[in-house]
């Protein structure tokens, strides 16, 4: 063979058998399959500590075993015109489940703790939007719809639309093109 070629320092490499070992069994390990052993990586830096601080601002819970409950930055950019509260969603995606939890956290508190039964649900910078995500606007129908309040979901991108029309939901949600439309359809006019 030529010249070898250096190999990074947190690698360390057997060399491989022939074909003649491997059909004889006599490679390392099982005799079939070449092995290749990774060294710790003593030289890259220790991203731990970031990683850690990261979840810790990203998380929020209320469980006593896990510590105060710590808040998070907001899914949600919640404005209130006259008596309707619009959410905007902030994210292009709603696919997490833990993101969906906390926007469920959200959502519920506006309509259970602060009484806001007049919502609209701007969603037009979201891209994707998963069927599980829909778990958290049925209930919140049915609570907004038994304090005889509206939700209005606007600025929907056809692929969202197509997720209400597969899970056949479309007919249980009021759609309007943009914020305006929805606050038009609730009789509020900004001037």
């Amino acid at each position: 063979m030529g010249s070898q070629t250096e190999m990074p320092a947190a690698v360390e490499a057997y060399p491989l058998p022939s074909s003649a070992q491997i059909f004889a069994g006599g490679a390392r390990g099982t005799g079939c399959i070449p092995t290749v052993r990774l060294a710790p990586c003593s030289n890259l830096p220790d991203r731990s500590a970031t990683m850690t601080e990261r979840r810790r601002q990203e998380s929020y819970h209320k469980d006593s075993r896990k510590g105060p409950a710590m808040p998070i930055t907001s899914r949600l950019l919640v404005q209130t015109i006259k008596d309707v509260t619009v959410a905007t969603f902030t994210d292009a995606s709603v696919i997490d489940s833990q993101h969906i939890e906390h926007i469920r956290r959200e959502l519920s508190e506006m309509v259970d703790k602060q009484n806001r039964k007049r919502l609209i649900l701007d969603m037009t910078k979201i891209h994707h939007f998963s069927s599980s995500a829909l778990g958290i606007l049925i209930p919140l129908r049915e609570r907004i719809k038994a304090l005889k309040g509206d939700l209005i979901l606007c600025g929907l991108r056809p692929e969202i639309c197509k997720v209400f029309k597969i899970t056949k939901l479309e007919k249980h949600f009021t759609f309007r093109a943009d914020e305006s439309d929805a606050l038009a359809a609730l009789n509020v006019f900004v001037d």
